[in-house]
């Protein structure tokens, strides 16, 4: 049902909005490309290898739930389903169509079809927040905007977080710049390029209300940008993949190559040789402003240095943050090297470069600096299992001869402990330090323990009685060493802990990394069977009130007809459906049991089509299966929803008349109540012919 023509000033709600809280359903269509004659078809244009490319297609999104101030949609990107969420700081609703779409969008080829969509009042005052997300990142969002602002004012002004171009304009818009527009009754489809999650519109005029939805504008192909260079007051960019471009800003917004004089980011409208249109933002970042003076810094170090192996020494530069800096290490700059501190951790001549611009760098004078290395102690240990009364051969396995040698225990040095072998008798962290002209180096330290036994027990709170099928976790507390602890069930497995749903017994063995192991068993029994029986499908009449008690055995501890608990073993249905019940006994144990109920009832025929025409075929529109029930309602609406015959009769019947005169042919809807039964509703259309 379209809505009525709208000759007025300020719109209305089309015809059937109800609120922001009614869902529309339904799935909206792909544009489909038949061919290139008729109207609203996307333009397909011949590509580099003969395949044909849409250059206009978008996907728009099919709005599902409005929430007052939020609402949800998907959009089927090429095959990939995207979440779209809109919320705002003021309540909107929704239209079932788009407002004037068919005289002020439907010649755009990538128009969206005419269904559901937002009705924003941008703000009950000035300054309204609207945001656009989507579930993941996406590429080149479109909005459409309808009839954006009144006829004769006021206007309405919106302003966005990302630069937009404009992509089809349906008039009585003003373009501001590439972050906001004004529109009096305004119609736009503006894109947004580049890569994003969210978009914010900010809007400072509330309006009676416009209609807006998203889509995703899939490129056409895509442009190659590149920096060619970049100083201080220029940045140079080019681009290729096209046959022409188009630049918002720059020296030359005409042509592939485009010089910049400002920071900020630019779109770059390029169209290839097929006649399609790809956009994305080029962001522009322009070297500090070039002073004529040279930087004053500070680089005060003596001429030698020297540190040890392990050791580091920070170099730090005074001067402006505004300027560049970078570090070099034998004359060769270092990656990464260009904040005012640099830790150098290797011999080498160091010196840092200042510069106000890339193009001029002054450079401080050299530091020379010396490593003195002393390689980190390594370890040698026997093989074998460190239980209780074991003794370990420590020793070291790098010594050159020449540093002195000392060994820790516990952090604290050994007396007498300056060979290459140290036996170790008591527990506690070992370390080796070897010194040589200052420089000390310190190996990893060594936890050395002499295992007590392990012990292993089985918690009380462990289900030792299980039902059939019923699953328990079995979990041991280990005490001792638990350094390395390895897990071995007797079932094979090797975790921690295991479910088992068998009666049985269980054996744990537990192994550290000394080697050091222990055993323990726990037995699993299980409870008798429960008692077993059948719930019988069966059938009911639930238009007759019929009443149908199904029972199951008694004695059960509980039981769950449909997920509600019970204390009764039976239960009275009244009408068809799939239906479980869950009995427990009494020591725990369930049963599920399912089973259906089919209607059994005779048909009620509508018929969708009679004609009243005199000639003694169809001429009455009769309902069968209703006739001698009382309760029954039957009203009648054309087809822009005015009631044509209201009426209450125990043999529901049309004659096709309105007020006493022959109705129009046509399609007619129709509501039947059965409030007898419930309250039971039958609604659907039907056609009247002559």
């Amino acid at each position: 049902m379209k809505p009525a023509p709208l000759t007025y000033r300020h719109k209305p709600l089309p015809i059937g909005l109800i609120s922001f809280m009614l869902l529309c359903t339904g799935a909206l269509p792909i544009i489909a490309l038949s061919d290139k004659s008729g109207p609203g078809n996307a333009e397909k244009k011949a590509g580099l290898y003969g395949e044909e490319i849409n250059c206009d297609q978008i996907n728009w999104a099919v709005w599902e739930n409005f929430y007052g101030d939020s609402a949800t949609a998907t959009i089927n990107n090429n095959g990939t389903q995207l979440k779209v969420t809109m919320t705002a700081n003021y309540t909107f609703g929704s239209t079932p169509a788009i407002y004037d779409f068919e005289n002020k969008l439907r010649s755009y080829p990538g128009a969206p079809p005419n269904t559901r969509v937002p009705m924003t009042t941008w703000a009950t005052e000035a300054n309204g927040t609207t945001t656009m997300c989507f579930n993941e990142t996406v590429e080149d969002p479109v909005l459409l905007l309808a009839s954006l602002g009144g006829t004769g004012g006021p206007s309405a002004t919106l302003s966005f977080s990302k630069p937009y171009t404009v992509i089809f304009d349906g008039g009585n818009m003003e373009y501001h710049d590439s972050y906001s527009l004004t529109g009096t009754e305004g119609y736009a489809l503006i894109m947004f390029p580049g890569e994003f999650t969210c978009l914010t519109v900010n809007s400072t005029t509330p309006e009676y209300y416009t209609n807006i939805t998203w889509g995703l504008k899939p490129r056409p192909f895509e442009i190659d940008v590149q920096a060619v260079s970049v100083n201080c007051n220029t940045a140079v960019f080019t681009a290729t993949g096209a046959a022409s471009y188009t630049w918002n800003g720059g020296d030359s917004p005409n042509d592939a190559t485009n010089s910049f004089h400002e920071n900020g980011t630019y779109l770059l409208t390029a169209t290839n040789a097929e006649g399609c249109q790809s956009t994305v933002p080029v962001t522009v970042t322009l070297a500090p402003s070039l002073e004529e003076s040279q930087p004053t810094f500070t680089f005060d170090y003596p001429d030698n240095m020297a540190i040890c192996n392990g050791d580091s020494t920070v170099f730090e530069v005074q001067g402006d943050t505004s300027y560049l800096y970078q570090w070099y290490l034998n004359g060769m700059p270092i990656d990464g090297a260009t904040g005012q501190r640099y830790v150098a951790r290797e011999a080498g001549d160091y010196h840092v470069g200042v510069a106000l611009c890339p193009s001029t760098v002054y450079h401080s004078k050299i530091v020379t600096v010396e490593l003195v290395i002393v390689e980190a102690p390594e370890r040698n240990s026997e093989s074998g299992t460190f239980c209780l009364g074991s003794t370990l051969s420590l020793t070291l396995s790098n010594y050159s001869g020449r540093e002195t040698i000392q060994w820790y225990l516990n952090d604290e040095p050994i007396p007498g402990a300056n060979g290459v072998t140290y036996y170790a008798t008591e527990p506690g962290y070992y370390n080796i330090s070897l010194s040589y002209l200052g420089c000390t180096a310190m190996s990893l330290p060594y936890l050395l323990q002499y295992d007590p036994p392990l012990e292993v027990s089985f918690d009380e709170s462990i289900r030792r009685l299980i039902c059939r099928g019923q699953e328990t976790e079995i979990t041991a507390a280990v005490a001792g060493n638990l350094d390395g602890i390895r897990f071995q069930w007797s079932t094979g497995a090797t975790t921690p802990g295991i479910m088992v749903n068998q009666p049985g017994d269980y054996t744990l063995t537990v192994t550290n990394s000394r080697g050091c192991s222990t055993s323990a068993s726990i037995t699993i029994d299980q409870f008798p069977d429960m008692p077993s029986f059948t719930l019988p499908d069966t059938i009911i009449c639930y238009l007759n009130d019929e009443v149908l008690r199904l029972e199951a055995p008694s004695g059960f501890a509980s039981y769950r007809w449909n997920g509600e608990e019970s204390n009764r073993h039976w239960i009275e249905i009244t009408q068809e459906g799939h239906y479980e019940l869950l009995v427990t006994d009494h020591n725990g144990c369930t049963a599920l049991h399912t089973f259906s109920v089919s209607a059994y009832c005779d048909d009620i025929f509508i018929p969708n089509i009679f004609s009243p025409n005199g000639d003694g075929i169809n001429d009455t529109w009769n309902i069968s299966g209703l006739e001698g029930e009382d309760g029954i309602r039957i009203r009648i609406f054309s087809r822009t929803g005015q009631l044509i015959t209201d009426t209450s009769t125990p043999n529901p019947a049309w004659d096709g008349t309105i007020n006493g005169s022959a109705a129009p042919e046509g399609a007619y809807y129709y509501l039947i109540e059965r409030t007898s039964q419930r309250n039971q509703q039958y609604k659907g259309s039907l056609t009247l012919i002559r």
